[in-house]
């Protein structure tokens, strides 16, 4: 997408980047205080394209957006060099990736990537406020945040098959819940095999393929694989699905029996490939308890 690169920004960014790191800061020896010639802040073109190993000129020639006039393509791997040697985070990363290709990169950073969320005090806040069902997981499905109506879910329905609980009475891992759980499979999730399962292998699927650093995701996989019934539905082809937003399903609520649940996602942009559920849920009978409040999920229930 060489339409949709900003090339002058992308020199600016990374000049600025150069002269705000130390020849020691990316392995390299300082210069001595009596070196003659004019004095340079931070590192030079030359001095990172030794670091990074590239052939000659390379590092010069991205910077200064002459790459591509030189017959040669910026590749990811470029941007990932760039951001092992500068330490940079996660962000910055995606913003020199969109700079430099005009695209979100293919995959993140670090394995650790979205497993800890910052502002987990902020977004538990934030599901409290919801008198919906409300959780936050991180990359791996693991449950970070949630509200009491989510809580409600699985303190009626008789069944302890939820996955490690940590002693939360909730499970540890959504997506391990969600595709293995016997509670999952045949109460709560109405007619997991067609609707739950092919969306939620698929958003596995294609998390884990942005995240192949990341053992935990990598055993899901595995798991995957290994079951028969998830092995069959995704050898069947769940590829082609992106996200959950706006997505309808039928939920069998333990308080308010079977309904529609819609589903809305979002995500914290201090952890990225984190996601909040929001399940708005409509019972199929308007079945309404005086004791509940103005709908059937108030944050009371």
């Amino acid at each position: 997408m060489a339409d949709a690169v900003d090339t002058e920004a992308l020199t600016n960014w990374l000049v600025s980047l150069r002269e705000r790191t130390k020849p020691s800061e990316i392995g390299l020896r300082e210069r001595p205080s009596s070196r003659p010639g004019p004095r340079v802040r931070g590192v030079t073109q030359e001095q990172v394209n030794t670091a990074l190993n590239w052939g000659r000129g390379t590092y010069q020639a991205l910077e200064k957006g002459r790459l591509r006039a030189q017959g040669r393509r910026v590749r990811t791997e470029h941007i990932l060099d760039i951001a092992e040697l500068f330490k940079l985070d996660e962000d910055k990363y995606r913003q020199l990736h969109i700079l430099a290709l005009g695209t979100q990169p293919p995959h993140s950073l670090r394995p650790d990537t979205s497993v800890v969320l910052p502002s987990q005090r902020e977004w538990q806040r934030v599901v409290d406020g919801q008198r919906e069902i409300a959780y936050v997981t991180n990359v791996q499905w693991d449950l970070v945040v949630w509200n009491k109506p989510f809580t409600r879910l699985f303190t009626t329905l008789g069944d302890t098959s939820l996955g490690d609980t940590e002693g939360r009475g909730v499970p540890g891992n959504m997506m391990d819940f969600m595709l293995f759980s016997r509670l999952a499979r045949e109460e709560l999730l109405t007619d997991w095999e067609e609707r739950w399962a092919p969306p939620v292998l698929a958003q596995l699927h294609t998390v884990s393929l942005e995240n192949p650093h990341n053992e935990k995701l990598s055993q899901l996989m595995e798991r995957v694989r290994e079951d028969p019934i998830t092995r069959r539905i995704y050898e069947a082809g769940v590829i082609d699905y992106a996200y959950p937003d706006g997505d309808q399903r039928p939920l069998n609520h333990p308080d308010f029996g079977r309904g529609l649940a819609a589903l809305a996602s979002a995500h914290p942009s201090s952890a990225p490939h984190a996601r909040l559920i929001v399940v708005c849920f409509t019972p199929l009978t308007a079945h309404m308890d005086d004791t509940v409040g103005t709908t059937p999920l108030s944050r009371e229930a």
